[in-house]
């Protein structure tokens, strides 16, 4: 069954050369119901049907034979797909206020699960991140201090003298729970202008 926030998938084994919605229908309930279909890659292998699900609400989605044809010249069987949509107290929410060591520099946050990426968000001053419908489990919040911009995490160049760009994780493991809110705050000391470093030592005197 699908998240309430994600459409549903379907991945075909080769890319679609035609296809054909007219017969397609949803009920939602006991009544009948929109949505919109996409394709979500350049090779039309991948499908969204989405829709704004309701809560812990029964769905049924019926696709017709032949309605997909790939370029092999195959059409899918009929497809008829039942499911319950899942409640908002399956779901947990984490939010955090970001305060940036330096600003207007890009930071990008990223929300790992498993080491893959759940969400990412780009700041450049203080700001209050909202996480939500995120399942159970352990997660793990990264900073990469995006300092030219680009969006993206750079590994420096060794012949023109380029550190790779930092990179910091928040200290706590993030565990979410179900029908539960967590609230941090987070204070980046990476991104800061570094201050000069007394050694301490006396300075020398002429005798």
């Amino acid at each position: 069954r699908p998240e309430l926030n994600k459409p549903v998938r379907i991945k075909f084994g080769y890319p679609i050369e035609s296809f054909d919605t007219t017969g397609f229908f949803m009920v939602e309930g006991e009544d009948t119901t929109t949505f919109s279909i996409s394709f979500t890659d350049s090779i039309r292998r991948k499908v969204e049907i989405a829709h704004e699900w309701q809560e812990k609400t029964a769905y049924r989605l019926l696709i017709p034979d032949s309605a997909f044809t790939d370029i092999t010249g195959k059409s899918n069987d009929t497809l008829d797909i039942k499911f319950t949509s899942k409640s908002m107290e399956d779901y947990g929410n984490f939010f955090i206020s970001v305060i940036p060591g330096k600003k207007g520099i890009s930071h990008i946050i990223r929300l790992q699960k498993e080491d893959k990426i759940v969400e990412e968000r780009r700041i450049y001053k203080n700001e209050r991140l909202s996480f939500t419908y995120l399942t159970p489990g352990e997660y793990k919040l990264k900073v990469i201090i995006d300092s030219n911009d680009n969006g993206e995490w750079d590994t420096g160049d060794y012949i023109y003298k380029i550190q790779p760009e930092e990179v910091a994780f928040f200290e706590k493991i993030i565990t979410i729970r179900a029908n539960w809110d967590i609230e941090e705050e987070w204070y980046l000391e990476t991104g800061k202008e570094k201050e000069p470093v007394e050694s301490g030592l006396p300075e020398s005197s002429d005798q």
